[in-house]
């Protein structure tokens, strides 16, 4: 029986912090000039795979909602920020937990120009400083 009260209370931790992410992305998408961008899962990587990015344009930040198979140990998900006249810049790291899913807050730089799409790439542990192939998910904004 304590097994099962332990469960259950992880499972309302769980829900609890998913709702903070929601109420945190409407917050960002309620704002005058946000965007969102939807990025769906690519060629060999698995559907169920997607991410969500609620971007608060006059803050310059992301809040970016993940759901994807966990990375495998030594690996990390790394999300770019593409444009048109640069390449892909790191926009940082997204860890994901037991069930595939992660959140994370990020910076935009102020400094990057028009951002076209973004994109997820599993790379090593520590990031790379370019993306490798395969590209896991992407969307254009």
């Amino acid at each position: 029986m304590r097994l099962d009260l332990r469960h259950v209370n992880e499972q309302l931790v769980a829900s609890r912090e998913r709702n903070l992410e929601f109420v945190q992305v409407l917050s960002a998408l309620e704002k005058p000039g946000s965007a969102h961008i939807y990025l769906a899962a690519q060629k060999d990587t698995p559907q169920d795979s997607r991410a969500f990015i609620a971007w608060d344009k006059p803050g310059n930040k992301w809040d970016v909602m993940v759901d994807m198979h966990p990375a495998p140990a030594g690996k990390v998900y790394q999300l770019w920020f593409l444009t048109e006249n640069a390449a892909p810049k790191s926009a940082g790291f997204i860890k994901t937990g037991p069930t595939g899913h992660g959140f994370v807050e990020l910076e935009v730089p102020s400094d990057i120009g028009q951002i076209t799409a973004a994109a997820i790439t599993l790379e090593p542990e520590g990031g790379s400083a370019q993306p490798t192939l395969p590209i896991y998910l992407h969307g254009k904004s």
